[in-house]
């Protein structure tokens, strides 16, 4: 971790924060911090032409999923790895109701 960047604890509480305010009842789900973003290059080749918004920034992913298998619940976040800044959000989000938000 280079000095300016936050810990990879703060930056996964700040994505949990994130997905709380989106009204995702976080309780019930688990997290991984993508390291080296490697798991959202595989899902978008390339997530800047995706969120132009992540374009020349240094973020990082954190994959939001439940821990009941709810299908097509999944939330990514990106977090600015300095500041802490939330700059954007992907849902794979397809269920027909609304279980997955409190």
């Amino acid at each position: 971790m280079q000095s300016n960047q936050l810990a990879k604890e703060e930056i996964v509480q700040i994505a949990i924060s994130a997905a709380r305010q989106l009204g995702y009842k976080t309780e019930e789900m688990d997290e991984i911090y993508d390291d080296d973003n490697k798991n959202i290059k595989e899902y978008f080749v390339a997530p800047e032409k995706e969120y132009p918004e992540l374009k020349d920034k240094d973020y990082q992913a954190v994959y939001l999923y439940f821990k009941e298998n709810v299908m097509g619940a999944g939330l990514w976040v990106f977090v600015d790895k300095a500041t802490g800044e939330v700059l954007g959000y992907d849902t794979d989000f397809w269920a027909e109701d609304d279980t997955v938000f409190n």
